[in-house]
Parts: C-alpha cells; sequence; structure tokens
C-alpha cells in the first residue's frame, strides 16, 4: 500500500499507516483550528473541537469534501512549525518575515478605513 505525501486529509482513517511526526494543538495560524496531525509523509488533519451539549466532538476541517486542500502553512504559524521540527530555522525566520509584513499590512488597512469612517464622521457632523 503506498501513503499519500504531501496533500490533507480528510479523514481519521486516513491516518492508517502513517507515521505521526507532529500532533499541534491550538494552532497560531491563518485559520483556527484544535489540533493538527502531521505525518512523516508531509500529509495533514487538521481537527476541529465542537461543543455538542455535553460532549466535545473532533471534526476534520473543513468539513465539505471534495474541495482544494487548505495548505498546511494556513493551520500553523512559522513558530508551530518550528517548534515541532517541520522546518529549519532560516525557513522559520523567512516565514516569520512574510507573516509579520502580511500583519502589517492588515493593520494599515484598517488604520486607513477607520480614518475614511472618521472623515465621514467628522464632515457629517458639521
Amino acid at each position: 500500500m503506498s501513503l499519500d505525501k504531501g496533500i490533507q486529509l480528510r479523514s481519521a482513517e486516513s491516518l492508517v499507516g502513517h507515521t505521526i511526526k507532529a500532533v499541534i494543538q491550538s494552532t497560531g495560524g491563518k485559520r483556527q483550528v484544535s489540533l493538527v496531525i502531521v505525518t512523516e509523509t508531509g500529509c495533514w488533519l487538521a481537527l476541529d473541537a465542537q461543543n455538542d451539549g455535553d460532549y466535545a466532538i473532533l471534526e476534520v476541517e473543513p468539513t465539505f469534501y471534495g474541495g482544494a486542500d487548505i495548505p498546511l502553512g494556513d493551520y500553523l504559524s512559522a513558530h508551530d512549525a518550528f517548534m515541532h521540527g517541520l522546518i529549519n530555522k532560516p525557513t522559520h525566520d523567512f516565514l516569520r518575515a512574510k507573516e509579520d509584513e502580511a500583519e502589517a499590512e492588515e493593520k494599515k488597512r484598517k488604520a486607513d478605513r477607520l480614518r475614511k469612517e472618521l472623515a465621514k464622521l467628522e464632515g457629517g457632523a458639521a
């Protein structure tokens, strides 16, 4: 049996035969999930806990089937990946710089939007 390589797994059963390399809880990526399991073959299974009254249920993320893989980097921050041995220090530094850049751009967009809203409010009050 040949194992999948470098893809997002869609069910817990798809882990059969794989060797688990890392289990990361409370991930710090753009897509927040409860748990990401990464295999030696570079596959990943993202799970999110849902509270169903008295029980917590782990659901595979995303819940739709047949869609495109969500990149592992959307679930994990550079720090998550580095701390769990998935990337080396130079890759961490490169990815962290890109994360910082994206965060700065997002802050600038929000600040610009707030400035425009304030200008509208100040103009409307006169």
